[in-house]
């Protein structure tokens, strides 16, 4: 008769473990993303700062431009004044849609909506740690989660940036 309270024990053990074991494959996985995207930012300006080796030569350019069949440009890599480094994407209409940095703080992504307006920012600030916010249309920020050291949080505010709700 002690075996079905031995193995509910054993079962409220393994859920446990799970879920352990779940947490971190997350924070893993996080930590993964954050590194690959680091590791192409990388190696995106060490290729930009180092010779060709297989033709011998360097290309050297501020500023490169990538134009679609109608002449309008659509991408550009070079540096932004007030960020750095950086490939900015655009819309049909010239408009800047999105744009990855490397910036001196640590790597990030911008997106913006057809009013250039600021919406979702996704960034490693190497002194705090990775964040990930959220703006209404008028770029206030409403939404942020983040990881400082290994504490996460998550914080949504009202229009006047005032937190409505909070963890931790």
């Amino acid at each position: 008769m002690n075996e079905p309270k031995d193995v509910r024990l054993e079962i409220a053990g393994l859920k446990e473990r799970l879920g352990e074991l779940e947490r971190r494959q997350r924070r893993w996985r996080w930590t993964g993303l954050i590194a690959a995207a680091g590791v192409v930012m990388a190696l995106m300006f060490a290729s930009m700062s180092q010779p060709s080796r297989a033709q011998g030569e360097m290309v050297a350019a501020q500023r490169i431009a990538i134009t679609d069949a109608a002449g309008r440009q659509r991408m550009v890599l070079g540096l932004v004044d007030g960020v750095g480094p950086a490939l900015v994407i655009y819309t049909n209409e010239g408009q800047a849609q999105m744009m990855l940095a490397g910036q001196e703080t640590g790597p990030a992504i911008y997106m913006y909506d057809t009013k250039l307006t600021l919406r979702a920012r996704l960034q490693l600030n190497e002194a705090i740690g990775p964040s990930l916010v959220f703006s209404d249309p008028a770029g206030r920020q409403r939404a942020i989660l983040s990881l400082i050291q290994e504490h996460p949080g998550l914080s949504l505010l009202d229009a006047e940036g005032r937190a409505i709700w909070k963890t931790p």
